[in-house]
């Protein structure tokens, strides 16, 4: 098992304490560290994830099966004890994999397009923040 270590800034880090910026830092993590490549691989067909639910290839980008591929199945281990007692893993796959699976589309409201990404709702979060506080003082 591999450890990353980050130096972050203290603003940044006291965000960690919250769901909403630990959301934003795994966000971050998975699309800087998901995957090693050789260059080899990255001149021939770019990087890929290997699909849990197919086995295929899901390339890092285009073209894609699905608009939201490649998705990220972040699984939780002990999530109802606090962050730092949790444990986590990462699977890869095709968001239609996926949506066959779940067999309910009405529960994945990630493929609605009025449905936030991780940046619009950092982006609404500080600004909801930055008004409480204004109101305050």
């Amino acid at each position: 098992m591999s450890t990353i270590t980050l130096e972050l800034p203290d603003n940044i880090a006291a965000q960690l304490t919250t769901p909403e910026g630990m959301a934003i830092a795994r966000a971050a993590i998975i699309a800087e560290f998901a995957h090693d490549v050789n260059d080899a691989e990255m001149e021939t067909k770019g990087p890929s994830y290997h699909c849990y639910i197919c086995k295929g290839s899901v390339p890092h980008f285009g073209p894609h099966e699905h608009e939201l591929d490649p998705c990220a199945l972040v699984i939780i281990g002990h999530a109802d004890k606090e962050w730092r007692d949790q444990k986590e893993q990462t699977f890869y796959c095709h968001f239609e994999c996926f949506r066959r699976l779940v067999g309910d589309d009405s529960i994945l409201y990630i493929k609605d397009d009025d449905h936030s990404t991780n940046g619009e709702f950092a982006d609404e979060y500080a600004a909801e923040k930055l008004s409480e506080e204004e109101v305050e003082s």
